[in-house]
């Protein structure tokens, strides 16, 4: 699908666009990931992994996605890949858009799962 569209998709230049490009794209990450754990059909790995540090922890979503998203950076960069500022953008925001969207999704006000127990509540 991707060959297919690409080629139709215009190049971005310039700082500000490819920021703004970046900022936008970050926030349908975070929509996508939001929708897929609220509706309970099977999160990716990294989102299991994340949802679980939160449920034995206690802590917001947002600064478990920052250490997590920092670790992997830091582990790519070790590793020889390259960081630009896309990546360390995307780093930083997709926790807080990730939280600030389940929590936007949680209060449509159906039964969800909470992060605490496996039982459904109403938000």
């Amino acid at each position: 699908m991707l060959d297919a569209l690409l080629p139709s998709v215009p190049e971005i230049h310039g700082l500000a666009w490819e920021t703004v490009v970046v900022l936008v794209a970050t926030w349908f990450m975070a929509l996508g990931g939001a929708l897929i754990i609220r509706a309970s059909v099977g999160v990716a790995a990294y989102d299991a992994v994340m949802l679980g540090l939160r449920r034995v922890s206690g802590l917001p979503l947002a600064p478990i996605r920052l250490a997590m998203e920092f670790t992997m950076l830091v582990c790519g960069w070790l590793l020889g890949g390259r960081v630009g500022f896309g990546t360390v953008l995307t780093g930083v925001l997709i926790g807080p858009a990730l939280q600030w969207w389940l929590n936007l999704v949680g209060r449509v006000g159906r039964r969800v799962p909470t992060f605490a127990s496996g039982e459904p509540s109403v938000r």
